[in-house]
């Protein structure tokens, strides 16, 4: 896909000068549902999250990604989903309730 659609036509002797830039477009929910269960794909399991309809089926997303993220080098990336968790996820799916910070998975 490109952009080229969005942008207004330019005279003839400006064609060589009109942005041209290509995307990928990534759709999460058609993403989210492809696979039944979780893979080792940390974007995927964000898109599953994001899509998950169930405290059962996102637990089961946070267990499989607690179990990816086990190594002390990827603490951070514990943090960050965390972090996201807290902060985005939970206060959009209970509205209200107030949510303790989380540090890590």
């Amino acid at each position: 896909e490109t952009l080229e659609p969005l942008i207004e036509p330019a005279p003839p002797v400006l064609a060589d000068y009109r942005p041209q830039q290509a995307y990928l477009l990534l759709d999460e929910q058609r993403l989210a549902k492809a696979e039944q269960r979780p893979t080792r794909n940390l974007s995927a399991a964000l898109f599953r999250l994001e899509a998950s309809r169930s405290a059962e089926d996102a637990l089961a997303i946070v267990r499989a990604l607690v179990d990816w993220l086990k190594e002390p080098e990827q603490s951070s990336l514990r943090r960050a989903f965390a972090v996201w968790f807290g902060r985005v996820f939970l206060p959009k799916r209970l509205p209200g309730v107030s949510v303790t910070p989380m540090s890590d998975l």
